[in-house]
């Protein structure tokens, strides 16, 4: 890969780990040249990273949120906001730790992302409209288990909506729920065959849901 757009900045000789919609407990730092990143990296995408995220347990490491918002590489469907992982940072605890070569970002920035997804099948986004005062938002994501997914509205400490995703021999069997009755809206994605689901809750409600045989 010689060259290079320059309106985002590429960022060289790394791969990062990402999750879709949760966030991973790991990630590694490989360095390679530019053509094995192309050929080595599973997805690759242009993305507008939205911030930094708030640490929420022990793990020494770095989640940020980034929107996608060209596709140039996958091996699954990608869209919407992803969590992107780089080792080193600061814990719940305060504990921090530094990674030489680790990627770094700016809030507004567009990147260039060489990324390897985790094994997680399904996707998950929500958004959200608050009825009271009219203003909405893409869920924050917090990945809870390899089964639970949690989202914020503004405040990563401040869990609003669970879904959790399982799997039975013959079928997938979605469950959702909230501790608000603001207006959400979940889009769960298969990344192996690109199938989606789509889960609403109006305003002013305040229970879950259960689909039997989502997939």
């Amino acid at each position: 890969m010689t060259s290079r757009p320059p309106c985002f900045r590429y960022v060289p000789g790394i791969i990062c780990s990402l999750a879709l919609a949760t966030a991973l407990p790991a990630a590694t730092i490989v360095p390679l040249s530019d053509e094995a990143l192309v050929d080595t990296a599973p997805v690759i995408f242009v993305g507008r990273v939205e911030g930094k995220l708030p640490p929420l347990s022990a793990a020494l490491e770095t989640e940020w949120l980034i929107t996608v918002e060209r596709v140039l590489k996958a091996d699954r469907f990608v869209g919407g906001s992803l969590v992107l992982v780089t080792p080193g940072g600061v814990n719940a605890q305060g504990e921090q730790s530094k990674v030489f070569g680790a990627p770094a970002f700016r809030r507004g920035e567009q990147v260039l992302l060489f990324v390897r997804p985790r094994g997680d099948r399904f996707a998950v986004e929500m958004t959200w409209r608050n009825q009271y005062n009219d203003t909405s938002g893409t869920g924050i994501p917090t990945r809870l288990s390899n089964l639970t997914g949690a989202f914020s509205f503004t405040s990563r400490a401040n869990l609003e909506t669970l879904i959790k995703v399982l799997e039975f021999p013959d079928r997938f069997l979605v469950l959702y729920g909230a501790l608000s009755n603001l207006e959400y809206t979940f889009q769960l994605r298969d990344t192996v065959t690109g199938h989606t689901e789509t889960y609403h809750n109006p305003a002013g409600r305040y229970c879950g849901g259960l689909d039997n045989s989502a997939f």
